[in-house]
């Protein structure tokens, strides 16, 4: 069903899917959201070893677990708040608190490059 989107755009998209164009765009995008998010990993790893990363490789966000030695996620986010760096724990989309005492993250990382993530 069509809701009225411009005929112009649609005959410009189904070009795009025809020729492999979108593919090709879905392909970049994966790669370069792998890169970023093996970026993300690796500096988890170093600066808090220990860190549990679930996510799909090609994804936007991942979760970032860390180990119960960080928290409990008050005075964690306290330091990070005084550090100049602003975050927001899993905890606040959650209904149920899971009770545990590990700091659970949501991070985003399609919008920086692998540089600005190191």
């Amino acid at each position: 069903m069509d809701l009225g989107s411009p005929a112009v755009d649609q005959a410009v998209l189904a070009e795009f899917i025809r020729t492999g164009g979108y593919d090709r765009q879905l392909r970049r995008c994966q790669r370069a959201y792998r890169e970023r998010r093996d970026a993300l990993v690796a500096v988890l790893a170093e600066c808090f070893p220990g860190t549990a990363v679930s996510g799909i490789a090609a994804g936007l966000h991942v979760i970032a677990r860390l180990p119960e030695r960080y928290g409990p996620e008050p005075s964690f986010m306290r330091r990070a708040n005084a550090a100049g760096v602003a975050l927001r724990p899993l905890s606040d989309c959650e209904t149920v608190p899971s009770g545990s005492r590990a700091v659970d993250l949501l991070l985003g990382h399609a919008h920086l490059t692998p540089h600005e993530i190191t």
